[in-house]
């Protein structure tokens, strides 16, 4: 069962960490992009206190409650994009 829920939480941490990484890189709305860090290191830092508590947590629940983060920080991954596209098309036109 523990395994199961490491599992479970496995894409939602990588997935912060991308987020993380691309707030660091932004280059436009700095102020959003840092809001949407500091909340995504607190985020990750919850979700690796979850793997290490996996033992205590049930499937389901924590199944369900990591589908809407997982959806949060796919949000968040894509507002980085879209501030990206948006750069990139100011400066080429």
């Amino acid at each position: 069962m523990a395994d199961l829920v490491k599992n479970i939480l496995a894409k939602p941490i990588q997935l912060a960490d991308q987020v993380i990484k691309a707030a660091d890189e932004a280059s436009i709305f700095k102020q959003e992009c840092t809001e949407l860090k500091s909340k995504t290191e607190k985020l990750v830092g919850l979700l690796r206190q979850a793997a290490r508590a996996s033992n205590d947590l049930y499937e389901r629940p924590t199944r369900r409650i990591i589908e809407d983060t997982e959806q949060v920080l796919e949000k968040g991954f894509c507002f980085l994009f879209e501030t990206v596209d948006y750069l990139q098309a100011v400066i080429i036109h």
